[in-house]
């Protein structure tokens, strides 16, 4: 699989008009499950580089970590976006960090989520991908007019 970049002030856009047209969300989240792309390691190791680069980023942030400790030990993250796989939710998380994830459509389901599992499980065996060693915690915001909902 080729990833193509993608320019996300585009994606913005486009999301920003779906999002205030009468019934846009649908038609976006239709056309989200046409072209979204399949999992395969390709695609899971190319979001695992934003999982690395954060971690990258927290280690020169201070040095009061303790040896083998994960620079996102400790840290509470706000994700924009959890999209179709949560895959850098899940490795913020797995590096150590408390993942707080926010989308404005609902794409994440059950089936993503236990595949997206199982990807980085077999690519964590074959040492494609390295966490620290923790049960993450991932909680999900879905902003509704009027309330707030989270699911952990």
């Amino acid at each position: 699989m080729t990833l193509v970049p993608r320019r996300w002030w585009l994606k913005a856009a486009v999301q920003g008009v779906a999002s205030v047209v009468p019934g846009g969300g649908r038609v976006q989240d239709r056309f989200g499950r046409l072209t979204r792309p399949e999992l395969d390691a390709e695609y899971l190791l190319a979001k695992w580089a934003h999982v690395t680069a954060h971690a990258r980023a927290a280690a020169t942030r201070d040095g009061q970590r303790t040896a083998g400790e994960s620079p996102l030990a400790g840290l509470r993250v706000l994700e924009l976006g959890t999209g179709w796989y949560p895959i850098v939710a899940l490795g913020l998380a797995l590096q150590g960090a408390e993942v707080v994830t926010v989308d404005t459509a609902s794409h994440l389901h059950r089936a993503a989520l236990d595949q997206t599992l199982r990807t980085l499980d077999r690519l964590a065996g074959e040492g494609r991908v390295r966490s620290h060693s923790r049960a993450p915690t991932v909680t999900q915001h879905r902003p509704a007019p009027g309330s707030s909902r989270a699911t952990r």
